[in-house]
């Protein structure tokens, strides 16, 4: 049973020795991952996923390290990743990455979500903290990077950041005058209008304050750690039925060495600030970070300022990536609209 032409080599690792019966596809992230859900005889379920294209087998052994690492540690809301036939978590077909883990079950966090549901999921971020405080790169990593090592250091993603400013200030000037690719849905194409109006609208006028922003947390040193990096609201679930009983944390591509504050701030980012007032949804985040883990004044300082700059790269990241065809996701256009509007929804009445 192949029923999506997976390669024999995968097949041959995990379906004939747990009596795979069923295979249904999952809709695609943004990363250019595939996902399968898998059930055997007695209906327990799998994930199967195909990691994105370029993603080498160290890459994928190193994330496999941390998480099977941080389950040890404590926080089990981490799947199981599921052994092949060949004992490893890793098998790799014509230089395509392959794991299985265990699935996990419950829904995401709508865009509105209230402050105290954010809360819970930032307690769950804090559980992975609190597991991966102590990890250390495998030897393989920390031969080709040595001063991956927990320590006191600035954080990585704000050079990032201020780099992607200065990328952008050259790219969305085309971007913002170049006619939209032939073919976009109008739904798709209206988004991406509305989204290129607010950029010439205010792009130029606040990026002087958006790296001003991220020139003033340069210097800071923090505490830094494996975090997830990418947790955004899709990536934490919770019980169907009881929605604040938090199941699981997904998806683990971005795992790299940095501060807790890059996962918070992108967590909190993820969704509409109900109150009007900038920061609550921050303030309930770090309130329910603090019942498991510590996060000091300094870490709040950092994720103030990524959670002001962080939605104006991402929204000229998805206009420059479409209009000049920089980047190509397999989503539909919907989930990719969806994505754009709310970050025009984060961005209006900003400074």
């Amino acid at each position: 049973m192949n029923p999506y032409d997976l390669p024999a080599s995968v097949v041959q690792a995990w379906f004939k020795r747990l009596s795979i019966r069923s295979v249904e596809a999952m809709p695609p992230g943004f990363s250019g991952a595939m996902v399968l859900r898998c059930s055997d005889a007695d209906d327990v379920k799998y994930a199967v996923k195909r990691w994105p294209l370029g993603t080498t087998p160290e890459r994928v052994l190193e994330v496999h390290h941390v998480v099977a690492q941080a389950r040890q540690f404590g926080c089990e809301l981490l799947p199981h990743f599921v052994q092949a036939s060949s004992g490893s978590t890793l098998v790799v077909n014509d230089n395509e990455c392959w794991e299985m883990s265990t699935w996990s079950p419950g829904q995401t966090l709508p865009f509105d979500a209230t402050p105290s549901q954010i809360a819970d999921g930032a307690a769950a971020i804090a559980s992975f903290h609190r597991a991966s405080i102590a990890i250390t790169p495998p030897e393989f990593v920390n031969r080709h990077q040595p001063n991956r090592v927990p320590g006191r250091m600035p954080s990585p993603t704000i050079a990032i950041r201020l780099r992607r400013l200065e990328q952008l200030q050259r790219e969305l000037p085309k971007a913002l005058i170049t006619p939209l690719p032939e073919g976009l849905s109008s739904h798709l194409s209206e988004t991406l209008e509305n989204a290129r109006q607010l950029l010439r609208n205010r792009w130029a006028r606040n990026l002087p304050k958006l790296v001003h922003e991220l020139n003033s947390r340069l210097a800071y040193t923090v505490d830094t750690q494996y975090v997830l990096r990418d947790i955004h609201r899709e990536h934490i679930l919770f019980d169907e039925h009881s929605v604040g009983h938090t199941k699981a944390i997904i998806d683990f591509d971005a795992i790299q060495f940095d501060c807790a504050s890059v996962d918070l701030a992108r967590w909190v980012g993820s969704f509409r600030d109900l109150s009007g007032s900038k920061h609550i949804n921050l303030d309930a985040a770090v309130a329910g970070y603090r019942q498991d883990w510590r996060f000091s004044d300094e870490q709040m300082l950092l994720a103030r300022a990524l959670l002001v700059v962080s939605p104006w790269v991402n929204l000229g990241n998805w206009v420059a990536w479409i209009v000049l065809g920089t980047r190509k996701f397999a989503n539909d256009e919907l989930a990719i609209a969806s994505r754009i509007s709310e970050l025009v929804d984060q961005i209006t009445g900003d400074f």
